[in-house]
């Protein structure tokens, strides 16, 4: 599925006119290049395209929205060229329930209920992004974790800065934080338990955001 491609955006190429490159109408017409499209993941993106972000002006918060503030099991993220003149127009297109065949793209209920949602608000993609940003660090510290735990399997001197109960806090502050990131999600107050996590029941619905770049292992009908 192209979800598994992770984050990333779509780029268009609509062939120019010919002002001041080679006249393309006078060209036969399997060599007419109208219309060409591909896939940069995000880590490209902001490595390659630079450029194109400066063009664009994006920046703080509105350079989040199209990375890490929409919604992958929902929205693509575009980038085209060819419609004004040596100047890109990004937007991010939502999937609706209501398109036809949509049950090819939402295979599964955690896309669906995803789906089903209405457009996301500015302020909803900016907190989005905040969280994306901590499942990230949370995963990088995993990682850090497992390489200790194979250094110390092979019998290695992992050098470390923290002591075993500074680790050990740390730890219980990442799984606090995390569980209060669910809780904010599924709306529920602080003292509340989080379904699924403590009953074994399904997860709420508005938790399926925290899932969503855990299935793409963190690597649409209006546009704006």
């Amino acid at each position: 599925l192209f979800r598994s491609l992770g984050r990333g955006w779509i780029w268009i190429q609509l062939s120019s006119s010919g002002v001041g490159r080679e006249d393309k109408s006078k060209l036969p017409e399997e060599q007419r290049t109208r219309f060409k499209w591909w896939f940069e993941n995000l880590s490209r993106v902001l490595r390659n395209r630079q450029h194109d972000i400066q063009k664009l002006k994006l920046k703080g918060d509105m350079l989040k929205k199209y990375t890490t503030g929409y919604m992958p099991m929902s929205e693509l993220v575009f980038l085209i060229y060819g419609i004004a003149p040596a100047m890109p127009i990004i937007g991010i297109q939502k999937w609706s329930p209501h398109y036809k065949e949509v049950d090819r793209w939402a295979t599964d209920d955690i896309v669906k209920r995803a789906v089903e949602k209405p457009l996301a608000s500015e302020a909803e993609r900016q907190e989005y992004a905040a969280h994306v940003e901590q499942q990230k660090t949370r995963k990088q510290r995993q990682r850090e974790r497992q390489k200790l735990k194979r250094q110390q399997q092979n019998g290695e001197t992992p050098a470390t800065d923290l002591s075993r109960p500074a680790r050990m806090e740390q730890s219980n502050t990442e799984f606090e934080s995390l569980l209060a990131s669910l809780k904010k999600e599924a709306g529920l107050m602080p003292g509340e338990a989080v379904s699924g996590l403590v009953s074994g029941e399904d997860e709420p619905e508005l938790a399926d955001l925290s899932l969503l770049d855990e299935r793409l292992d963190v690597g649409t009908g209006a546009v704006h």
